[in-house]
């Protein structure tokens, strides 16, 4: 063979999930699978169509127009189907081609997957909740275990602004130490879950490095989640009363009853979504649990499974 070109680093094909090391053109079907050429076979089903949309043009549009071409072919491709009922003849004919945005490539495991991501996603937003929910109160008892020093500071000038700025900062360190810390944690643990994947050539796409959208989101979350749960002890920061701060007596963490009631609440907050969370976990160790002890209606202790490639210039292993 000739090379003619060699493709970028990190892309793996349209097909997402599959790997593939050499790229040959269509004519050469019949050398690469001698044994299968279906080139001729207008009902073979094994390409995989991509086009460009022109200008102008509209996904929904190219639908319409593609669907106008599609039907009168299956009017013809259902006549050649014999004994068919005309139930199975009318689902036939009305079949519907959908054109699907290809910018990310063509997947499987997207379309498998998608929803349980999703559905662990929402578990680890709500993970997120319960720890923020946690720093936070730990924030508000800090300020209240510092109306002393603040009151100081305020009775020698000063601005409230430039405490509640101080706190802002220090709650805004704290995400970004987090950030960084979940992002190193989670490459970590990502690459030892994709060793721990079988070798197939779905698992060999999958890569647990970050891109530059994982870090921006990553940086974005973090400073959403100081935004929110700073901003409110950064605030109550500001609002001792400094005259009963000066004589030691609101230096307890007991705080005030508004302080109070917030840690109160928050703490609420954190019991209940922890309850949400262990509900969660037992159906999912409950549903894996009745996955493994499916009856698979033979016996399959001592059973393993196996793959033979078969090499067209050598013959078949056996021979």
């Amino acid at each position: 063979m000739t090379i003619v070109g060699v493709s970028a680093a990190g892309f793996n094909g349209i097909q997402v999930g599959s790997n593939s090391d050499v790229v040959v053109p269509m004519m050469m079907k019949a050398q690469m699978t001698p044994t299968w050429n279906d080139l001729d076979n207008r009902r073979s089903r094994w390409l995989t169509i991509m086009g460009r949309l022109k200008p102008g043009v509209t996904a929904e549009a190219a639908e319409v127009q593609l669907n106008v071409v599609y039907k009168p072919i299956n009017e013809e491709e259902v006549k050649a189907i014999p004994n068919a009922s005309e139930t199975f003849r009318q689902r036939f004919v009305s079949k519907h081609l959908d054109v699907l945005t290809a910018g990310t490539g063509i997947s499987d495991m997207r379309t498998q997957f998608s929803t349980p991501l999703v559905v662990l996603m929402c578990m680890v937003g709500v993970v997120l909740l319960i720890a923020c929910a946690n720093v936070a109160n730990l924030l508000l008892a800090r300020s209240t275990s510092r109306q002393k020093e603040i009151a100081v500071r305020l009775a020698l000038g000063a601005s409230r602004a430039r405490i509640a700025r101080q706190h802002f900062i220090e709650s805004l360190i704290l995400a970004g130490a987090g950030a960084v810390v979940g992002l190193v944690l989670a490459v970590v643990t990502g690459r030892l879950l994709l060793a721990a994947l079988p070798g197939d050539p779905a698992s060999q796409a999958l890569t647990a490095n970050p891109d530059l959208r994982v870090v921006a989101f990553t940086l974005l979350l973090a400073l959403v989640t100081a935004l929110i749960f700073g901003i409110g002890p950064a605030l109550s920061a500001t609002r001792p009363a400094v005259v009963s701060a000066l004589k030691d007596e609101a230096g307890s963490v007991v705080g005030g009853g508004r302080q109070a009631r917030v840690r109160r609440a928050l703490v609420v907050g954190q019991v209940a979504l922890s309850m949400l969370l262990l509900a969660g976990a037992g159906l999912f160790a409950r549903s894996l649990f009745n996955l493994r002890a499916v009856d698979a209606g033979f016996p399959v202790e001592s059973l393993l499974t196996f793959s033979i490639e078969m090499d067209i210039r050598r013959g078949p292993p056996w021979a």
